[in-house]
């Protein structure tokens, strides 16, 4: 059995809370880091070369994700705002304002190119970022801070897990009522919530 020597890829100067992997482009892959020191970074997914670092937050980032193509970078963080990034220049293209600390985003799957956000403000919200300047929808969920939240069924549907609540909770992304609350026979919080997108 062949020795894998790990790769490590220095540049944040604080904790990192998360990383995300892109799908396969005809570039390759990417990974995105997210961290406390306010500065989210992208690299590649393979070699851990690093390709530049998202400026403008002005808290820790909670969150970071790559759009489908990895041409977008969406980022959460402790100013209360969730922001969209150029992932190929390293712009920023969009600003959405929150109340609280924003601790989890993802991108629709299916074209649908909408953004879905969630927090320590304990609501839900799905933007159209097609239509930045329109108000997004909002979808209160629950007594606890939204720990991680996905797009599922053809993105009409969010899930999403909690702080400090144990289960998952399901709302409809189209018209923005909650839908399910699941709950979990042991008891425990779900840390993160992962989706497949294809079909073996």
């Amino acid at each position: 059995m062949s020795k894998r020597v790990p790769i490590v890829c220095h540049g944040h100067t604080r904790p990192i809370v998360e990383i995300n992997y892109s799908q396969n482009t005809p570039e390759g892959y990417f990974l995105a880091s997210a961290s406390k020191d306010g500065k989210p970074m992208l690299r590649h997914g393979e070699n851990g070369d690093w390709y530049g670092t998202f400026e403008g937050h002005k808290g820790a980032v909670w969150a970071c994700v790559l759009d489908t193509p990895a041409l977008k970078c969406a980022t959460g963080s402790a100013d209360f705002t969730a922001r969209v990034w150029d992932a190929c220049g390293g712009s920023q293209l969009q600003e959405f304002q929150h109340n609280h600390i924003v601790r989890c985003v993802n991108f629709s799957f299916y074209g649908s190119n909408k953004l879905v956000t969630g927090g320590m403000e304990k609501i839900v919200r799905v933007y159209d970022l097609e239509k930045p300047e329109a108000d997004p929808l909002k979808l209160p969920v629950a007594q606890a801070g939204i720990r991680s939240v996905n797009f599922i069924q053809n993105d009409n549907l969010v899930i999403c897990s909690y702080v400090d609540k144990p289960g998952v909770g399901y709302v409809d992304a189209s018209v923005g009522c909650f839908v399910l609350q699941h709950g979990i026979a042991c008891g425990i919080c779900v840390s993160r919530l992962c989706v497949c997108t294809t079909v073996p």
